[in-house]
């Protein structure tokens, strides 16, 4: 009970003393808020939320919780990692619980987050990444046909900007689809497609790069039905007859030169031989990663390469071996890494580093991100 002769700053003190002990003291509350930190350290690393602040510090505790396998047991069940960190979240989990509402069925992904039955967390778990499955096979499957629509007819419909409208996708897919098409050909690109039901067109704009596309589509968010985003990013709805219209204003507005920073900062020139697990452990203390935290990235400069496999479907992966023993994976990027190593050339590598373990063994693995010469 306070005295209620005590000041309003006093009270307010008293208060705040008063919560805190009852929340340290109620097991029950604390059991709580640990569930909870849990499923907001997925969502804030899913939506790509700056990693800063008090984001950083729930996220932190949240991966914790999920090392130690407690919070929800679906989660736990989908990370396939021995080590529970961002990236085995942004990689392993949000793309799959976000993959149902791409096809208009969110129910799996609520029920997934609502059941208790573990049972029943697995059979929904199994319905989902099905639905991944084919999900990764129809934007393949897309990517494919935009790709030879490209070679056949060109890049560039509306000056800088790349517009693929097909009224075959799943709207919910359109943004994938945009973003793997803008970083292939370094530049803006709207992907549209039809609604049957009003006779509209639903997309998804993206752009590679420090560009910010929206920046030069908000002026004419009159012109669309819906529309809304951010800088790299965005969505819309627009009357079917006045997309290209639209799409050519802002290809105006945009002008002739489009500003895409294709610089990286690197953080550090290092040997290879200086990669050890020492070095792992240590990077470990600068994560939780993600934007506005991105993870370290090395440079190394006439790089001796030991050997080269090629790995994968239709062998597009490559790897490259050192003589320490130290691997370095190159996603898409074989042919190239092949050429290097027939040609006896030590490249120069910008990668990062990851914790790899095999057959019980932990040891630092290279990500290539670009090689040069």
């Amino acid at each position: 009970k306070i005295n209620p002769l005590l000041s309003k700053s006093r009270m307010g003190l008293a208060c705040r003393i008063f919560l805190e002990t009852q929340l340290r003291s109620s097991k029950k509350i604390f059991s709580l808020l640990e569930q909870y930190l849990v499923l907001v350290s997925v969502g804030t690393i899913a939506d790509i939320m700056p990693m800063h602040n008090e984001n950083r510090q729930m996220i932190k505790y949240g991966i914790s919780q999920l090392s130690k396998g407690e919070g929800h047991y679906g989660i736990n069940s989908l990370i396939n990692s021995d080590k529970v960190n961002t990236k085995s979240i942004s990689w392993g989990v949000a793309p799959l619980l976000n993959t149902p509402g791409r096809f208009g069925e969110t129910d799996l992904t609520v029920n997934f987050f609502l059941e208790k039955d573990r049972n029943i967390i697995a059979e929904l778990t199994s319905e989902i990444q099905k639905l991944n499955r084919e999900r990764k096979k129809i934007v393949s499957e897309i990517i494919g046909r935009v790709k030879e629509k490209i070679s056949k007819e060109g890049s560039s419909f509306f000056g800088n900007i790349y517009l693929y409208h097909d009224d075959n996708i799943v709207d919910g897919l359109a943004g994938l689809v945009a973003n793997r098409i803008a970083d292939e050909l370094k530049k803006p690109v709207i992907v549209a497609t039809g609604d049957s039901d009003t006779g509209l067109l639903k997309g998804s704009g993206r752009s590679p790069g420090g560009f910010n596309f929206f920046n030069y589509v908000e002026p004419f968010a009159d012109h669309f039905e819906k529309l809304g985003g951010h800088a790299q990013a965005f969505g819309f709805t627009i009357k079917r007859e006045r997309l290209n219209e639209i799409t050519a204003k802002i290809s105006k507005l945009i002008g002739d030169e489009i500003k895409i920073d294709h610089n990286v900062k690197i953080d550090c020139l290092i040997e290879i031989d200086e990669i050890n697990t020492a070095l792992l452990d240590r990077l470990e203390l600068l994560e939780p990663y993600g934007k506005s935290n991105e993870e370290p990235l090395f440079f190394t400069q006439n790089a001796d390469i030991s050997s080269f496999t090629s790995f994968g479907s239709e062998n597009k992966h490559g790897k490259y071996l050192f003589k320490n023993g130290i691997t370095a994976i190159g996603w898409n990027i074989a042919a190239e890494m092949s050429e290097i190593f027939t040609n006896n050339i030590k490249p120069d590598i910008l990668f990062r580093i990851e914790r790899n373990t095999y057959l019980n063994r932990t040891n630092p693995r290279i990500i290539i991100v670009d090689l040069k010469f």
